[in-house]
């Protein structure tokens, strides 16, 4: 399908999405080749819920391959970080992903929090 018209949407719904992260690199917000969509996320909190500082890698994925927007970034026990905000959206057009992994497993929480704009 087309990528949808931005000045003129159908719709834009907003959600938030959760992940416990594990140690292995893993989807946790995808949009399918034909969707007819956009995500454009808005706003991504990473909480570390553990007794030690952990690291954080993120990649916006293609069909073909990732690209890091985090590698190895450090989360202090107990903290929340602020890592995408409004005024730094990243938009997930067909096809394309947001993966990540944390250096110990479940100990980091992502949440996330997008426009589905067709």
């Amino acid at each position: 399908m087309a990528p949808p018209n931005l000045r003129n949407p159908t719709s834009i719904i907003g959600r938030t999405v959760e992940a416990v992260l594990t140690t292995t690199l893993s989807t946790v917000i995808s949009n399918a080749a034909a969707s007819g969509k956009l995500l454009r996320i808005s706003t991504i909190l990473c909480c570390n819920k553990g007794l030690g500082t952990a690291e954080l890698t993120l990649q916006h994925h293609d069909d073909s391959s990732g690209e890091p927007l985090a590698h190895a970034f450090p989360v202090p026990s107990k903290s929340v970080q602020l890592l995408g905000s409004r005024e730094a959206t990243i938009n997930l057009e067909e096809g394309q992903s947001l993966q990540g992994l944390a250096s110990a497993s479940g100990v980091l929480v992502l949440t996330i929090s997008l426009e589905e704009i067709s």
